[in-house]
């Protein structure tokens, strides 16, 4: 009969080599995706023979269970510290800090479980899976909610949106990789993030009427009007397109199938096979169409002169509202390749060069602007236009928000800051 000491050690076996499983697991649903994930992909990146991963799990979808399942119980840990008595006693731009902190904090160390949500949950998973995958952290929500309102009870009136900033400060902390650029450390980053949206990026910020009549704008505005949607032939081509792009947008690229997207468009494949080559090149021809589209809306509103560097800034976002609207399926397939870092397609890898390009362009004019003096030092030029440049993107996803509203909330947080005086 096997010693006490003996079965400690098997034990403790078994549960570093689980726990060696749902890392590589974790990995590969963070850089792949759950759907284009194989037990076979994860027994390879443990180390282990395929079959033995079925020794701990019985599929992948009971490791995905147990990453989510960790993650929400270190999110309601966070809402159980935010509501002790040393937090509650904090000032209350301080508690919101440390709350973006520890949220920052869990989504780092929980990446994959986070990844899990990214991509649309397959329809063959379990109602504990989706149970799992999909639950939100209602006990954090209402802390989120608390303190922010304790936070806006500051701010001068009508300048704070505190659902707008919810949400963003929400998404913003939880998603590793939003400011990928900053190396600073959690608590640092967390810190900068806050102090953009309650204090803002501009000293001295021109009024309203002053940005709506600037020549960035004019020219944004103007691209808009210009651009139309482009003619892929005929009816049912057009449908196979927009099919593609949402299927795209659901799944992510790789865990799409060419039959997934007939079936969207509800044509037999023989009709998809005579008007589209390959899933490939109907993924390149929406994402050089809209490519094209972004790059010339964007890079006008950071190149147009202006009178000032918020000038810039308040055209970019506008334009920014604006893509992100107009071309809801192509900007979340984007965001997924650009979280995969996916580059097997030229394609793709002329939009991650362009968005480069971009980056830089805007951290020139953060740069510019720190010399004058009109932009404040949170950070370096080109760390600061990570932060920008997420905020702006993030605010558009808020489903309950118009143009008009994103567009103000970049001006009323990001640009002048909530809890400036007006």
């Amino acid at each position: 009969m096997p010693s006490e000491a003996a079965t400690s050690d098997t034990h403790q076996q078994v549960s570093a080599r689980a726990e060696e499983i749902r890392a590589a697991a974790g990995t590969l649903f963070a850089s792949k995706g759950y759907a284009a994930t194989t037990m076979n992909d994860i027994g390879k990146a443990a180390g282990i023979l395929p079959g033995s991963v079925y020794h701990h799990f019985a599929a992948k979808e009971a490791i995905a269970i147990e990453l989510s399942e960790a993650f929400h119980a270190a999110l309601l840990e966070v809402a159980l510290q935010s509501r002790r008595p040393e937090r509650m006693a904090l000032p209350p731009e301080e508690r919101l800090h440390q709350l973006v902190t520890d949220v920052a904090t869990v989504g780092r160390a929980h990446a994959p479980a986070l990844g899990l949500r990214v991509f649309e949950a397959p329809t063959v998973g379990s109602e504990r899976f989706h149970a799992a995958v999909n639950r939100r952290p209602a006990a954090l929500y209402k802390v989120w909610r608390a303190v922010i309102d304790e936070v806006g009870a500051l701010a001068p009136d009508g300048a704070m949106d505190r659902e707008m900033l919810a949400y963003a400060l929400q998404g913003l902390s939880v998603t590793p990789g939003s400011t990928a650029v900053d190396n600073r450390g959690v608590e640092q980053t967390s810190r900068t993030l806050c102090d953009l949206l309650l204090h803002g990026v501009v000293l001295d910020c021109p009024d309203n009427a002053t940005l709506d009549a600037s020549a960035p704008l004019a020219a944004v505005k103007g691209v808009i009007a210009r651009q139309v949607q482009p003619d892929f032939g005929d009816e049912t081509r057009t449908e196979i397109i927009t099919a593609a792009r949402h299927e795209f947008a659901r799944r992510g690229y790789d865990a799409t199938t060419i039959r997934d997207i007939a079936d969207a468009a509800g044509v037999r494949m023989g009709t998809l096979y005579r008007r589209i080559d390959s899933k490939a090149s109907i993924f390149a021809e929406i994402v050089d169409n809209y490519d094209d589209r972004l790059d010339t809306l964007l890079r006008t509103a950071l190149t147009t002169q202006a009178q000032s560097e918020a000038e810039t800034l308040d055209a970019l976002a506008f334009g920014i509202a604006h893509a992100a609207r107009q071309y809801k399926d192509e900007a979340r397939m984007m965001s997924l390749i650009w979280n995969r870092q996916q580059e097997s397609q030229d394609s793709v890898r002329l939009y991650l060069a362009r968005t480069q390009e971009r980056l830089q362009l805007l951290s020139n004019t953060l740069g510019a602007g720190q010399e004058e003096d009109r932009i404040r030092k949170l950070a370096s030029p080109d760390v600061l236009a990570g932060y920008v440049r997420s905020i702006m993107w993030n605010a558009p996803r808020y489903e309950r928000s118009s143009r008009r509203r994103i567009h103000s909330f970049i001006r009323e947080h990001l640009l002048r800051g909530a809890l400036t005086t007006r």
